[in-house]
C-alpha cells in the first residue's frame, strides 16, 4: 500500500473528510461576510484572518494524519544513513599539534643516570618527544626501571598526544641484555627457528616486567657478519684507538637529545 493510499484508508478517512467539510463551510461563511463588508476594510481583514486559522488548522490534521500512516520502520529506511567524515573533516576535528609537538613525535631521547632529567620529563609534558631509550647506564633493577617508566608513562601531555610513550632497551640476549634475565643465550648462537620463537617471548616477559614496551632485538643477525667486525677489531690498540675516536664524536655531534634540541631551535628560527 503506497502512502497516499494509506493516508485515504482507515479510521482517519472520515475525521479528514470532516475537517475538510469544515474547512469548507467556513471558506463559504468567510466569502459571504466579505460580500457583505465590501466597504470595510477592517472586516476583510478579521475574514482573512480567520480563513487563514482554518486553513492551517486543517493542513497540520492531514499532516499529522498521513504520518501516522507510516510505521515507524518505514520512516527509519526513508532517513538518510549517516555519512563518514572525509578527510579534511577529519582533520578540522583533530587537535592542531605545533610543530615543535610534529618534530618531537619522530623522536626518541637518551639520557644519563637512573632518573630522566626535568628537561626530558618538561619535554614529554609539552608533547614533544615520542618515547626514550634505555642504556645500561639507566638500569640498576628491573624494579627501579619500572617505576621510573610509570612516572614517565603518567606525565600529563597534551590532548591528541597521550598515547603511551615508546619505551626501548636491546635484550638481544648474551651479552646484550639490558634487563638481567632472559634469554640468556645470545642472537649469534641461536640455531633454529623454536629457538628464536622461544628467545623472543621470554625477551618479551623480562622486558614487560620492567613497564618497557619496545625491544630493538636482532632482525635476521648474521653470525658471520659478527665475527668479521670482531675480526676488524681483534688488535686491543686498534679497538681502544677506533672506540674512543667513535665516543668522542658521538658525545660532540651525534646525541639525540642535542640533536633534537637543535633540530626545535632551527624550526622555532627565523629562515629565509
Amino acid at each position: 500500500m503506497t502512502l497516499k493510499q494509506r493516508a485515504g484508508a482507515g479510521s482517519g478517512q472520515p475525521l479528514l473528510a470532516a475537517v475538510a467539510a469544515a474547512g469548507l463551510v467556513a471558506s463559504a461563511a468567510a466569502m459571504s461576510g466579505m460580500q457583505a463588508r465590501t466597504r470595510s476594510r477592517n472586516g476583510v481583514a478579521r475574514i482573512v484572518a480567520a480563513v487563514s486559522r482554518y486553513v492551517a488548522i486543517f493542513a497540520a490534521l492531514f499532516s499529522a494524519q498521513v504520518q501516522g500512516a507510516v510505521s515507524p520502520s518505514e520512516r527509519a529506511a526513508a532517513a538518510p544513513e549517516p555519512r563518514a567524515a572525509t578527510a579534511p573533516e577529519r582533520r578540522a576535528t583533530a587537535p592542531q599539534l605545533t610543530t615543535a609537538q610534529l618534530v618531537g613525535q619522530h623522536m626518541v631521547f637518551a639520557y644519563d643516570g637512573l632518573e630522566p632529567p626535568r628537561a626530558l620529563r618538561r619535554r614529554i609534558a609539552r608533547g614533544e618527544a615520542a618515547g626514550i631509550i634505555l642504556f645500561a647506564r639507566n638500569v640498576r633493577s628491573a624494579g627501579q626501571v619500572r617505576a621510573v617508566v610509570r612516572s614517565l608513562q603518567e606525565i600529563g601531555r597534551p590532548r591528541g598526544l597521550r598515547a603511551p610513550l615508546l619505551v626501548m632497551a636491546d635484550q638481544e640476549g648474551g651479552p646484550v641484555r639490558r634487563i638481567a634475565g632472559a634469554p640468556e643465550r645470545a642472537a649469534a648462537d641461536v640455531a633454529t627457528a623454536s629457538e628464536a620463537r622461544a628467545d623472543g617471548r621470554a625477551a618479551a616477559r623480562t622486558l614487560r616486567s620492567a613497564g618497557i614496551t619496545m625491544n630493538l632485538a636482532p632482525v635476521a643477525d648474521v653470525g658471520a657478519f659478527a665475527q668479521g667486525i670482531r675480526a676488524l677489531v681483534d688488535d686491543p690498540a686498534a679497538r681502544s684507538r677506533l672506540g674512543a675516536n667513535g665516543r668522542a664524536r658521538y658525545e660532540a655531534e651525534f646525541r639525540w637529545d642535542r640533536i633534537g634540541d637543535d633540530l626545535l631551535a632551527w624550526l622555532a628560527g627565523p629562515r629565509s
